[in-house]
């Protein structure tokens, strides 16, 4: 006979300042195991990885949309039933977190990102609820058997699969892969992640977590933040990174402003090792202006694979090789980024010539330590037609084509 165990999860947040009686909308999960024994009893943890917010306000206007606050760094979460009371083919455990105070002896849950794991499983996933939208008097969650969930949770304890579903129905539940990241307002079909009500999100977006690749099979390392606040209408994200506790920072990639993840590929996340650290920026090209770095995040890494090494790597890029990249976007109006790399310490200097080779405007004219580098380029004053841009450095010459459409 299967055996069914349902833990209903209220999960609230509330400052000590405040009394019992002042309570926050609880964020509520509802997790339910199949197939698992009656003894011993199965636990879920839902692990703190990334600043947490809270919300100390019950009544808003709209609903949902509550007082939040920077939560202290809460890093376990762990719910256990107070009995195995298995009288039927299920059981309910309520667990109403923080109602009395951070002083609780019950553990705090807030808006952020977490990694859900359970006893007796070697899979686990995370869950990115940081979107101010989701609670109890929220419109992510219409009332189920009088109780506003925001999100299901089932682990197949013979299967060891963990299910998600929206809405609790039978036919409704999909399995997660372990290592994936879920987004509750993708879940809900919320389209754009909100979080503009959380106070200092900027300072505190980033995250970084292992996830797999699915082309090589290999966990590296994965980039989760969300939209920036700070300037209005961000163009681009740009994700910095350097390789163990000291030295400068180097551009990663730049991903567009609809994008807010990204995977650094060849890198083994691991456990251990050597930490890899990571900040990330919005550029906008009306200004131009930049926005404030993140916050630092960091996960243990081991080598680059794929053939080469950290070290060979560099060798590689550092030593060898002067690049040009494709300006991003292409074509563009009136601002693009234009990324290069160096080799080794030199003179550099980039240029923008028009069609008939005269020069526009020298972006750089410098001298450059070996790494990677990024400038911007406005043609606000130009108009619309080709361009090139050349760099030149170290007794070397690169040319490449770029096009302003207005």
């Amino acid at each position: 006979m299967r055996t069914l165990l349902t833990l209903i999860l209220f999960i609230t947040i509330s400052l000590n300042t405040f009394s019992q009686e002042e309570l926050a909308p609880p964020v509520e999960l509802f997790f339910i195991t199949e197939g698992a024994p009656s003894s011993p009893i199965i636990t879920f943890t839902l692990t703190a990885q990334s600043q947490c917010w809270g919300d100390i306000s019950g009544n808003s206007n709209p609903p949902g949309y509550g007082e939040y606050f920077l939560t202290d760094d809460f890093d376990e979460v762990t719910y256990v039933p107070e009995s195995n009371n298995m009288g039927g083919l299920s059981a309910g455990y309520e667990f109403i977190t923080s109602n009395r105070g951070l002083n609780s002896p019950y553990p705090v849950f807030a808006y952020g990102l977490y990694k859900v794991t359970s006893d007796g499983t070697n899979k686990h996933f995370y869950l990115d609820y940081r979107d101010y939208r989701i609670g109890y008097y929220s419109y992510y969650s219409p009332p189920t058997n009088g109780h506003n969930i925001d999100l299901w949770i089932k682990y197949r304890y013979d299967q060891d699969v963990f299910y998600y579903s929206s809405t609790g129905s039978a036919n409704d539940f999909h399995s997660i892969e372990s290592g994936q990241l879920l987004n509750l307002w993708d879940i809900k079909q919320k389209g754009t992640q909100l979080t503009d009500q959380f106070p200092d999100y900027w300072e505190n977006a980033l995250a970084a977590i292992p996830q797999k690749n699915p082309s090589t099979g290999v966990f590296e390392p994965f980039l989760v933040w969300g939209p920036n606040n700070q300037i209005s209408s961000p163009f681009v994200y740009q994700i910095y990174w350097r390789y163990g506790e000291t030295g400068s920072f180097d551009l990663l990639k730049t991903v567009d402003a609809n994008t807010t993840t990204t995977r650094h590929e060849n890198l083994a996340a691991v456990g251990g090792g050597r930490q890899a650290y990571y900040k990330v920026r919005a550029y906008n090209n009306q200004g131009p202006d930049y926005s404030d770095f993140t916050n630092i995040a960091n996960i243990g890494v081991g080598q680059f694979y794929g053939g080469y090494d950290k070290k060979n790597l560099y060798e590689n890029i550092s030593n060898n090789e002067y690049k040009l990249m494709q300006n991003y976007p292409n074509p563009f109006n009136p601002g693009t980024i234009i990324n290069y790399t160096v080799a080794a310490n030199s003179l550099v200097t980039i240029k923008v010539y028009d069609i008939l080779g005269n020069e526009v405007i020298e972006l750089v004219n410098s001298n450059k330590a070996p790494g990677n580098y990024s400038v911007t380029f406005d043609a606000s004053g130009l108009s619309s037609g080709l361009y090139f841009y050349q760099l030149k450095a170290g007794g070397y010459s690169i040319t490449k084509k770029m096009l302003v459409a207005k």
